[in-house]
């Protein structure tokens, strides 16, 4: 009974040192979720891709109006050169 005794009171002192030393431990930073930013880069590559391909689609004169407007803001997506503003 004895050999037991000691045997318990050993893993439960091992037990608490380790509980100890985990406390001692820096907290880990949680890995942020980078879903959104994944989607979001997608959805920008598309809508690169697709401006590219509408750009393409313009005569040379129309992307050098075009081009300047779009870098500064002056036309919304989906507009074109010569199309109503809705």
């Amino acid at each position: 009974m004895g050999i037991a005794v000691n045997v318990l009171r050993n893993t439960t002192r091992a037990a608490r040192r380790h509980q100890r030393a985990l406390g001692r431990l820096p907290l880990r930073d949680a890995v942020p979720d980078f879903a959104d930013e994944l989607v979001a880069r997608l959805a920008d590559a598309d809508q690169l891709a697709a401006a590219q391909r509408a750009l393409r689609a313009l005569r040379r004169s129309e992307r050098e109006v075009f081009t300047p407007c779009v870098w500064s803001g002056l036309v919304s997506a989906g507009q074109r050169p010569g199309s109503r503003a809705s």
